[in-house]
């Protein structure tokens, strides 16, 4: 066990009850190819009821043998050390695989994987080693590729008293563990189990250097896609002073409480154990990497911390085996569940933007012995008044209320009857219409070397004055919601101080669905690093599924808090040099500020602004010079945002203005007050939402009584739809265009009437 882990460099934090039964939510429009569905009473959920196999696990919890347990402990400390490092640790890991094939597993293998560690820590030598994990695997019947992992660390360390170069025997900590493993694959292969999803047991290496077996499963697992349905975890399970009246922790990860259900609810039934539930993502053992990895599993440890920790002490007659031969019962139990239930749902809750519905969406689950999947809908967190059956991966939810919280409920039901854990997110309905001009969205009081609140906002209010524009306070409201900017066709979002504290921060979900239904945003935000993501340590890179990346088009960031700013030189002529405001600066700094951050993005002809500064490069003050600090970034949904990581307050305001009105005008297609549209026909058709998913709205208005035709193109030129071809009257209109047939991607739709043709883009966002 290592209880401060070493492995936050490996991944970076990379979601009342009603006085009466309130009326069932209806699903109307059912999407294309979703016609089987049903409405049926709410489920129990795992842990709430009677779901267990009861039968299967009392026949093989009947068959552990403390005798066992004991047995394989003491030859994991016969080894002397199951150091990582000492020259024995292969020897460790071919003992471990080869006992696994003489129970039966055939296919127990060792993994290697290479590593570059020191010891001492801090102060020894850097070692260079292959490591080695070992797996062994009974398969599953029928979802042969669905994995139910368990494992523990084999490798143990000393700190006191002795070399682990030759002495750490690690009973308690963490033989314990592979003796209960080793004692679950020989009952499992005694009863002749034939398992529905594959088991595997794991043997990790490294753990007390930084979780590293685990972490290097986990990575393999994540490139290569693997399904891992839980992985039950124990780290220190024979440790306890009683002699009756255990307890033992069961620790938790958000997300997979359910997973720690089923445990405690084993330990009841069919052990004399008092499990302790402890939430709180613990990052003191392998289980962490796998939560962070996307991942359910579950930590058992003992209740009483073994005073022979990380000691020479720590050995087979200090251990209390019959208290270890019951968590192993609870182990044993708990795969043979999480065997039987179908995965977790990945799923996501659309918000089209209709202002009046939402609409679930999900992978398929990677089971074959699937009936369905139940959504649940209701009010308040895990309390459902309506619940629907259905094959297929997608529910529309209409005719909901505007603006109001719903809590929707996805999981996956096998044909045996058992459910799998619940997957819920909250939304509102929020009605996009992206019309109402700019939002100018204030995040922060006041600002650095503290102006006051209205002097900021007078500024930004300023640079906006040509256009037709909205404040909204989000310091003092504390939310922001889709809704709220959704009306706006722009938005442009300021922060001004170094705080963590941001409604952006909190609100990010409704901003990325603002984004998605075609919304624009300039950010102009001190260190935007930490605003979002509450991190201020450099330098990070970001990767696919952050918003920095995904949103922002940044793949690193870096800060030097020597470093000093005082001006944004344009990567181009289309835009002004940008130059501090020395009248809101410090004479002590040189009319400077600090802490600006350089924004890296993947690609250079992102790049709007670099670092500028008047002191030299080859000193610490100048060191940032020339690196990116204004980046800009478009998405196939049509979006765009530009992310300044200064604060444009801080700049001169004349520049400040003109560079605001070329973002705002040249590339978000604002129109400025006063100016009118190029040509009658640009605002002759407008279409919404859009991206769309199943359907869309086109909106046009004639002058005059014309023949209109109207069609859906792809990028190749090719018309695939004719949407309209008729006379009309002169006035307005708004048809319905049908996309569940199309595949995702952009199309054109061209509209040619007697007062002039043009051409709008559409993206389809994917209906699988």
């Amino acid at each position: 066990m290592k209880k401060i882990s070493l492995f936050c460099t490996f991944f970076l934090a990379v979601f009342l009850s009603w006085a009466q039964e309130p009326p069932a939510f209806p699903v109307d429009n059912i999407l294309p190819g979703i016609s089987r569905y049903e409405k049926v009473p709410v489920f129990c959920f795992p842990g709430q009821g009677k779901f267990l196999p009861d039968s299967l696990i009392s026949v093989c919890i009947a068959e552990i043998r403390q005798d066992s347990i004991t047995s394989y402990l003491q030859s994991l400390e016969n080894f002397g050390t199951r150091f990582m490092l000492a020259d024995n640790h292969r020897d460790v890991a071919e003992w471990i695989k080869n006992k696994f094939i003489s129970l039966g597993y055939a296919n127990a293998r060792l993994d290697s994987f290479l590593c570059i560690t020191q010891w001492p820590a801090t102060t020894g030598p850097i070692d260079t080693s292959w490591q080695y994990n070992v797996f062994a695997t009974l398969p599953g019947q029928l979802n042969p590729d669905v994995e139910v992992i368990s494992g523990g660390h084999y490798d143990a360390i000393v700190y006191s008293g002795g070399d682990p170069y030759f002495v750490a025997p690690g009973a308690d900590d963490n033989g314990s563990a592979i003796a209960a493993n080793l004692e679950i694959a020989r009952v499992l292969k005694a009863k002749n189990i034939t398992p529905s999803s594959s088991i595997t047991f794991a043997a990790w290496a490294g753990e007390e250097r930084g979780l590293l077996g685990s972490v290097d499963k986990v990575i393999k697992a994540m490139n290569q896609g693997d399904q891992i349905k839980t992985y039950v975890n124990m780290d220190m399970v024979s440790s306890d002073p009683d002699t009756a009246n255990w307890d033992f922790h069961v620790n938790t990860y958000q997300g997979s409480e359910w997973l720690g259900g089923i445990a405690a609810e084993v330990a009841w039934n069919h052990t004399s154990l008092s499990p302790v539930l402890n939430p709180g993502n613990s990052s003191g053992s392998d289980s962490y990497g796998f939560w962070l990895g996307g991942f359910s599993p579950v930590y058992f440890e003992e209740m009483h911390f073994s005073p022979n920790y990380h000691q020479i002490t720590d050995l087979v007659v200090n251990c209390n085996m019959p208290y270890c031969t019951e968590i192993t019962k609870v182990a044993l139990g708990t795969l043979l569940t999480a065997d039987q239930l179908p995965s977790k749902v990945r799923y996501e809750l659309f918000n089209p933007g209709t202002g009046n519905s939402l609409i679930p969406r999900w992978r398929p689950n990677p089971e074959t012995n699937l009936a369905g999947y139940m959504v649940r809908v209701g009010y308040s967190s895990s309390n459902y008044h309506t619940s629907f059956m259905t094959v297929d991966t997608a529910l529309i939810l209409t005719n909901l209320s505007p603006d109001t919280l719903y809590y929707i409920a996805v999981s996956a039901v096998a044909d045996n009857g058992y459910e799998g854990p619940v997957t819920e997110y909250s939304d509102r309905p929020a009605l996009v219409t992206l019309d109402h001009g700019i939002l100018i969205v204030d995040d922060s009081e006041g600002g650095i070397l503290y102006p006051g609140d209205s002097v900021v906002d007078s500024f930004y209010a300023g640079l906006l004055h040509d256009f037709q524009y909205t404040e909204y306070d989000a310091y003092v409201q504390q939310q922001i919601s889709l809704a709220e900017m959704g009306k706006y066709s722009s938005i442009l979002w300021h922060i001004n101080t170094q705080t963590s504290v941001t409604v952006l921060n909190r609100y990010l979900n409704d901003v990325i669905k603002y984004l998605k239904l075609g919304g624009n945003i300039l950010f102009t935000v001190y260190q935007p690093e930490r605003a979002i993501y509450k991190i201020s340590s450099y330098p990070n890179q970001w990767g696919d599924g952050t918003f920095l990346h995904d949103y922002c088009g940044i793949g690193l960031n870096e800060l030097n808090s020597i470093s000093r700013f005082n001006a944004a030189l344009p990567e181009s002529p289309d835009y002004p040099l940008l130059t501090i405001d020395t009248t809101k600066t410090l004479v002590q700094f040189n009319y400077h500020i600090a802490y600006i951050e350089a924004l890296w993005p993947e690609h250079n002809e992102n790049i709007l602004y670099r670092y500028g500064t008047a002191f030299d490069t080859a000193t610490t003050q100048g060191e940032m010079a020339g690196r990116p600090v204004g980046i800009k970034c478009e998405g196939q949904g049509g979006w765009k945002t530009v992310m300044l990581s200064f604060p444009l307050f801080y700049m001169d305001f004349a520049a400040a203005k003109e560079f605001t009105r070329s973002i705002m005008s040249d590339y978000f297609g604002e129109a400025p007050i006063g100016i009118p549209e190029p040509t009658e026909k640009a605002s002759m058709l407008s279409v919404f939402p859009n991206p769309a998913f199943y359907q869309t709205r086109l909106n046009f208005t004639l002058k005059s009584n014309t023949r209109v035709s109207i069609s859906l193109y792809n990028l190749l030129g090719e018309k695939v739809r004719n949407i309209a071809e008729k006379n009309y009257q002169a006035g307005s209109y708004s048809l319905t265009l049908d996309l569940g047939l199309f595949p995702s991607g952009l199309y054109l739709i061209g509209m040619e009437t007697g007062q002039g043709t043009m051409m709008k883009k559409l993206v389809v966002a994917a209906n699988k």
